[in-house]
């Protein structure tokens, strides 16, 4: 026997689906602009709404239809849901409102058969509605054949089109449609871009909403302005490089319900704000309320120019990869994250200036803001000189070559600071091993050009000097063999490098001297007075504990 109640069960979505606008929730911007539309008298040929599925896109299209065509609506324009139109939208079978899913319906065939039948007056209603659901699935020769009936469509018709990815529609299609969505719109002309008809939609659009009491609170509430706040938030988190604030704008957002795209177009658009007043060193290039004009011109001196290019390039580098990512709040969080912990450019001349008249490199650790360290011997000195300079080479490297897109600068810049390293060291008359060994690894840069031989003796290192003759130990025979053919070679750099008469030989054997340097030491509890040693605990903070 068949239970009845079973035959007429429907499943939650679909048992409480709203059916007047009042019962849209979350929505009130957009249903408040389609009553208003209504209201005035001031309806579109063409409306698209856009958003995440199940925001009720198509649940709100449905409502829009039954209040156009119903016979008894109420003050507010609110369909009735009694009368005979009311019922036959509800149970699906009206003739005047015709849902078609454009995922199944794609062809130009489709579309034709569309254009034909749009031709003929509603039956018993005042319009005859076409709801296309996934209309972004329909071909590009569908949307042509579509074309030319939205830019002439007969005073009955109306399209609704629903989407959750509208940057798969054609702008043609775009600008004869007037957009209800959930997305953040920026102010009239620039989400115009240009385009008269863009314009004039969008003023259709805040006109329905705001009646003829346009002011500006308005308008962002009618088309979802995001906040110029936030974006002053993201630039005071640079300047401040608290990560923190990157997680706390971001739920903001989220919960403000802006959308994320939107976010990244205005946080461009600030950037470029800023990057105008930095170059022009006035504001007139920028659109924007006084007192917001008044805060790029006060602000913009705590930035420089590159690290504004440097964000404007990460987000609009991210602007293009959130479109299709699975977690579009990751990837704002994590580049707000990068903006907050990026370091500040550093001007070429000012490094340059720097590496010149440093006195054996003495200025660059206040110029660059290095933490300071102590210096407990003349090998942390060094270290100290040698890790400067490659910092200042980093920074050169990967700041004003993405800046400046030219690799002849950089390298030029890159070869005065290794002459000015070299021409300190040449100053020395006598080498000691400290210093050969403090200054290893930007000899071993000299010889890169050749990677047989830099393979081979990169990992050893002097041992000691007898009568101007720097012994080198190598354990491995076929390696030894190698070095030696190439002794000649490896003596001119070594002598250009360092300026002496000094020459290098290679012993095969074991380095007797590695005991002596402490670095194998039965024990350990010992106080360790290797120079080596010493220094490398105390550049990297180590603590022993063995």
């Amino acid at each position: 026997m068949t239970d009845n109640k079973n035959n007429s069960y429907q499943v939650t979505a679909r048992k409480w689906r709203p059916i007047e606008f009042a019962s849209v929730l979350g929505q009130e911007h957009i249903t408040q602009t389609l009553i208003n539309a209504i209201i005035s008298g001031r309806l579109h040929h063409a409306y698209l709404f856009n958003g995440p599925r199940g925001v009720g896109k198509t649940t709100t299209a449905r409502i829009l239809a039954k209040a156009l065509n119903c016979l008894n609506p109420s003050e507010n324009k609110e369909p009735c849901n009694k009368c005979d139109s009311c019922t036959q939208i509800l149970e699906g079978r009206s003739m005047d409102v015709v849902e078609i899913d454009g995922a199944s319906n794609n062809s130009v065939d489709d579309i034709r058969k569309l254009r034909e039948n749009a031709r003929y007056p509603p039956i018993s209603g005042k319009f005859k509605l076409y709801i296309i659901d996934e209309v972004h699935m329909l071909s590009t020769s569908a949307f042509n054949a579509l074309l030319k009936t939205l830019e002439e469509p007969p005073k009955h018709l109306i399209f609704i089109f629903a989407t959750t990815e509208p940057h798969k529609l054609p702008a043609t299609i775009l600008s004869r449609c007037q957009i209800i969505d959930d997305d953040s719109l920026i102010i009239i002309a620039r989400k115009a871009d240009g385009s008269m008809r863009d314009s004039q939609s969008i003023f259709d659009q805040v006109v329905a909403f705001c009646g003829l009491d346009i002011k500006f609170d308005k308008v962002n509430s009618a088309l979802s302005i995001i906040d110029q706040g936030f974006y002053f938030r993201v630039t005071d988190m640079i300047n401040s490089k608290s990560t923190s604030q990157a997680f706390e704008i971001v739920s903001d957002i989220i919960i403000s319900g802006y959308d994320i795209q939107e976010f990244l177009i205005g946080l461009s658009e600030h950037f470029r704000n800023f990057l105008t007043v930095i170059i022009n060193s006035n504001s007139k290039l920028i659109e924007a309320a006084r007192s917001y004009i008044e805060k790029y011109e006060s602000d913009s001196n705590l930035f420089q120019q590159g690290d504004i290019i440097r964000s404007l390039q990460l987000t609009l580098q991210a602007q293009q990869n959130i479109k299709f990512a699975s977690q579009p709040r990751l990837r704002l969080e994590l580049l707000l994250t990068q903006l907050a912990t990026m370091d500040s450019v550093l001007k070429i001349e000012e490094l340059i200036s720097i590496i010149t008249n440093a006195n054996s490199f003495e200025g660059i650790e206040d110029s660059l803001n290095v933490n300071s360290i102590s210096k407990p011997n003349s090998v942390i000195e060094e270290k100290k000189k040698y890790s400067l300079v490659n910092k200042a080479i980093d920074s050169t490297q990967n700041g004003f070559k993405k800046e400046l897109g030219n690799k002849e600068i950089v390298e030029n810049f890159k070869k005065g600071i290794t002459e000015n390293l070299e021409n300190n060291i040449k100053k020395k008359t006598d080498l000691t091993i400290d210093f050969l060994n403090t200054n290893w690894d930007l000899f071993l840069k000299t010889i890169t050009e050749k990677p047989s031989i830099f393979n081979q003796i990169t990992n050893l290192f002097p041992s000691e000097i007898v009568d101007k003759s720097v012994k080198i130990y190598v354990e491995n025979q076929t390696s030894f063999s190698m070095l030696n053919r190439s002794l000649e070679y490896i003596n001119i750099k070594f002598n250009k490098y360092f300026g002496n008469n000094y020459s290098l030989e290679f012993l095969l054997g074991k380095n007797p001297s590695i005991k002596d340097l402490g670095l194998i030491d039965s024990n350990l509890n010992n106080e360790i007075n290797n120079p080596y040693l010493k220094g490398i605990i105390e550049l990297l903070n180590a603590t022993k504990v063995l």
